[in-house]
């Protein structure tokens, strides 16, 4: 058996403590258990500011939406048509066209109804939708999402977070359902519940917008009151105080924060052809998630043999797991508004875009490539995952993923890259030396991933589900003692094969 060390086994054993305690009710209440200044219940937009002219603002966002719609599509004659069912393919610009087909009539509309929004978008929000300097946790609800979020929450509370926290409902019948919830339990824990449709100005009667599960986040994001966001799926624990993340220079220095997948992005030219990003083949910036010391020309019979985003105009390297998210609406209000779009017509359009059928296909890739079109600054944290496994004795499972520390990646990355870049035999080395000097410090510093410590779980294949564990005996539930099993830490030794990173 292999053991966890250290930090990871106290926050792993309060995770499982928190599943094990079956004899809480749904949503007990909790007088008991957190002491703080208890927040207002729901009480709607009227808490942001002046809810007349922010839903205003948001029918003129919808309308230009559903102006610049596109339409779902018919299963047999799709706009973007995968040519392959392989999920592990190459990722030069020559195999990323070759992924996918789609016509010259359709991409030229969505290439249309792209630049209409990006020049129909306002540069930034207006401060009637948020309020200005609050910062907050936000994290979607509703049925079983309420669950887990409640136990997010109460994790959160452990480690001495005192952030104000929202639950976003779908609907108003979410509302009805939890009214306990929202109204007396979640106030005991500073947090509150706000629902999508009254955010919008709309009501019971009049929905004039329907909404899908692949929307949320980005509707969370953009209305939640806070100016200052993280973002935590509902599924995501915690195992650190997130509180002084936004004071860190992490932040500060970007105002948004994305943290890695285990693979290479494989966003297609077209994309950015839709976007009117001009990307530059003749030019190397980087080496996966690294910037080159000294960008590299290209010749002609060498921008094919290099991997689309590694040239400049692309976005960096790797995909992002978009599990968290820290972003400052103040500043990026329109990169928030362009991946609400996304996603609106992600399904259609836009996953398929930028997964181009690889693993991981959904919103996670919106707010990376919104921000490079909307010329936004942004961090990805460089620190890989962290995964976490069952072993039953001969087979390894899947069951979590660890993200690491934003504050302390930022610190260690920018000390050690410059050390890196101000070393001047470094920077008269060509693209393949390059390529290796910093394959190197990847694997010292952020591949290795004991060097900056994590700061949450994301738990998105098993969710914290008592009844769930128990059926699966064999993987989670060990029926004969009637337990359940230990997450570990993956041994690389053991099984090199899972550790890899995924090209």
């Amino acid at each position: 058996m292999i053991g966890i060390s250290g930090h990871k086994t106290k926050v792993l054993v309060g995770l499982f403590i928190l599943v094990l305690l079956q004899n809480i009710n749904y949503f007990k209440d909790a007088d008991d258990e957190y002491h703080e200044e208890p927040s207002e219940a729901h009480v709607g937009h009227g808490v942001i500011g002046d809810s007349k002219s922010s839903h205003a603002f948001w029918h003129e966002i919808f309308t230009l939406f559903k102006d610049n719609g596109i339409p779902m599509e018919d299963d047999k004659n799709p706009w973007i048509k995968y040519k392959y069912d392989t999920r592990n393919f190459g990722k030069t610009r020559i195999a990323l066209l070759d992924r996918a087909d789609i016509s010259e009539e359709h991409f030229n509309m969505i290439k249309n109804k792209h630049t209409k929004v990006v020049e129909g978008l306002p540069d930034t929000l207006p401060t009637s939708v948020y309020n200005s300097g609050k910062k907050g946790i936000v994290m979607t609800g509703g049925g079983f999402f309420s669950w887990l979020s409640y136990l997010s929450i109460l994790q959160l509370r452990d480690l001495g977070s005192k952030l104000p926290i929202e639950i976003v409902l779908p609907e108003f019948s979410d509302y009805k359902k939890e009214k306990d919830f929202c109204d007396k339990i979640l106030p005991k824990y500073n947090a509150r519940c706000i629902i999508i449709p009254e955010e919008l100005g709309l009501t019971e009667e009049h929905t004039d917008w329907e909404f899908k599960k692949f929307q949320y986040k980005g509707l969370a994001l953009s209305l939640t009151s806070f100016q200052h966001v993280l973002m935590l799926d509902s599924d995501n624990f915690p195992v650190a105080n997130p509180d002084s993340f936004f004071d860190a220079p992490v932040y500060k220095d970007h105002g948004m924060v994305l943290w890695p997948d285990y693979w290479k992005r494989s966003m297609s030219p077209r994309y950015y052809e839709i976007a009117g990003q001009e990307i530059n083949y003749n030019k190397r910036v980087r080496s996966s998630a690294y910037d080159f010391i000294t960008p590299q020309k290209l010749y002609s019979h060498e921008m094919d043999k290099v991997d689309l985003h590694d040239l400049e105009g692309t976005v960096p390297d790797l995909s992002t797991e978009s599990g968290q998210l820290l972003i400052n609406k103040e500043t990026h209000g329109k990169a928030l508004l362009l991946s609400l779009y996304y996603n609106t017509y992600g399904p259609q359009v836009y996953y398929k875009l930028f997964a181009l059928g690889a693993r991981g296909e959904g919103d996670k890739d919106t707010f990376a490539a919104a921000a490079v079109v909307t010329k936004s600054k942004f961090y990805q944290v460089k620190s890989y995952i962290h995964p976490f496994f069952f072993y039953n004795g001969d087979t390894y499972k899947g069951t979590a993923m660890g993200q690491h520390n934003p504050e302390l990646d930022y610190k260690l990355f920018t000390k050690q890259y410059s050390i890196l870049s101000k070393d001047k035999k470094n920077q008269i080395m060509d693209s393949e030396e390059q390529v290796q000097l910093l394959k190197k410090f990847d694997e010292e510093f952020f591949y290795k991933t004991d060097k900056v410590p994590m700061f949450t779980v994301h738990c998105n294949i098993y969710k914290i589900d008592p009844a769930m564990y128990m059926s699966r005996s064999g993987y989670l539930y060990n029926s004969k003692f009637k337990r359940l099993e230990q997450w570990l830490k993956l041994d690389e030794s053991k099984a090199p094969y899972e550790k890899k990173k995924g090209e």
